[in-house]
């Protein structure tokens, strides 16, 4: 799959994992994303862990700039 559909899909963090671990996600023609066999030890079980603890990074970064908008309103 294309580095930039990786990116619109999952977001440019999982974009950068899959490039730094060489992993390869394939999209079969219903939508379905799967790790491509060739990579070495990972399943996509991983990179939807990988994935979910991005959202959960992004999500605390957002939590903390609007506490910090509250405590200092502009």
């Amino acid at each position: 799959m294309a580095t930039q559909n990786i990116e619109n899909t999952f977001g440019t963090k999982f974009q950068q994992y899959c490039l730094c671990h060489k992993i390869l996600l394939q999209q079969d023609k219903c939508g379905a994303f799967k790790v491509s066999v060739n990579n070495s030890n990972k399943t996509f079980a991983d990179c939807l862990n990988v994935f979910n603890d991005i959202k959960l990074e992004i999500n605390k970064e957002l939590e903390d700039l609007q506490k910090e908008k509250s405590i200092d309103p502009i």
